[in-house]
């Protein structure tokens, strides 16, 4: 395989990242693993108007299975036109498996040994015959003793298909959650000689499955918060999968919103009815600015180091991510040893043509590397 960068344009990305360093299949390059999932279904960001300078890697998500093994897309899944614009741009492209409730089918598939062969087998052929550059494994989330084999079982599948079919260097990672709940049926120390990376889910701490209003993705615990939600910072999760679970932190990146989640109570960590939503639910941070227009106003929680939207005589608080808060969290993870970050999802935070969030987080992985 060619080398990933020529010495020209990897000069060019170190003197903008910094010298660390992360892995694609055989391979290696400078500076932070930077992936974006970018949604098949229709976002309005078409993949000629993704600006591939500022990732490294794009996660297009979904394909799904049925229970039968069967592969499920939609959208524009497939996407021969992604595929080879990230090429010619040099980013990795990975075929992202599963999403929410995908456990529903995947636990099924990977319940029997031979349907899970012929599922990667149908998997692998679909990613490289469409020239994606690996697979994404997103389960959500195994809930039993026989899902954590049939989570195991199915990378095992995927790994061993990716040699059979010649794409060795392939990259194989999972999306994973990162309090102890999501993480009760996932084994860690199998998944490691398997796994590339695996990106931790730092996001939807809470929402409106809750019976109280809280940050969707605090860096650290808010002192407001119950005590047992303090493992649900960005900050809890990361230690969970590092210290706990026993995961290196050179194979793990952290995630960073491109949206909020709204409750429908003026104030944080007050009670609100489970299942309830503010009236704006799910905010994508594109429209933050308009809605500040509108009258909302921006507060920082100083200790959880993110940011909550409120408007007098609204009876609805947010809790989003912005430039700032981004920021901080790229250089957080720079300063603990991290892979890097990624993002959910890639048109969300599109204001003006470019990424607003990724641009910022990017700048504060440098900044922190000046202070190293």
């Amino acid at each position: 395989m060619k080398t990933f960068f020529s010495l020209s344009v990897m000069s060019a990305v170190v003197a903008f990242f910094g010298f660390t360093t992360f892995a694609m299949g055989a391979e290696k390059s400078t500076g932070p693993l930077v992936l974006g999932y970018y949604p098949a279904w229709e976002s309005g960001l078409t993949p000629d108007q993704i600006d591939m300078g500022a990732f490294t890697h794009i996660a297009h998500a979904f394909v799904t299975a049925d229970t039968s093994g069967s592969l499920v897309t939609e959208g524009n899944m497939p996407s021969r036109e992604l595929t080879s614009r990230a090429r010619k741009a040099g980013v990795k492209t990975l075929v992202s498996l599963g999403g929410m409730n995908s456990g529903k089918t995947l636990g099924p598939v990977a319940a029997d040994a031979e349907r899970c062969r012929v599922f990667a087998q149908k998997l692998v052929t679909f990613a490289r015959e469409n020239g994606y550059d690996g697979i994404d494994v997103d389960w959500e989330f195994p809930d039993s003793a026989s899902e954590k084999e049939g989570l195991t079982r199915l990378c095992a599948a995927l790994r061993d298909e990716m040699k059979r079919q010649g794409m060795k260097d392939a990259l194989l990672t999972a999306a994973v959650g990162g309090n102890k709940w999501s993480t009760r049926f996932v084994d860690a120390a199998a998944l490691l000689p398997l796994l590339d990376y695996v990106f931790v889910m730092t996001y939807d701490a809470h929402g409106s499955w809750d019976d109280h209003a809280g940050h969707n993705a605090p860096l650290f615990p808010a002192p407001g918060d119950k005590p047992q939600c303090a493992a649900n910072s960005a900050q809890g999760m990361i230690t969970h999968w590092n210290e706990t679970l026993k995961w290196p932190k050179e194979k793990m990146a952290m995630g960073i919103p491109c949206y909020g989640r709204a409750f429908p109570t003026e104030a944080l960590h007050a009670p609100v009815e489970k299942g309830s939503k503010g009236k704006h639910d799910y905010v994508a941070f594109k429209n933050v600015a308009k809605m500040q227009a509108d009258g909302w106003r921006v507060e920082r929680d100083e200790v959880a180091r993110v940011p909550v939207m409120k408007r007098e005589g609204v009876r609805e608080v947010i809790s989003f991510e912005d430039e700032a808060s981004a920021k901080e969290k790229a250089a957080w993870a720079r300063s603990k040893g991290l892979a890097g970050y990624f993002f959910w999802e890639i048109s969300q935070d599109v204001v003006g043509g470019e990424n607003k969030l990724v641009k910022a987080a990017k700048e504060g992985w440098s900044a922190a590397g000046k202070k190293e």
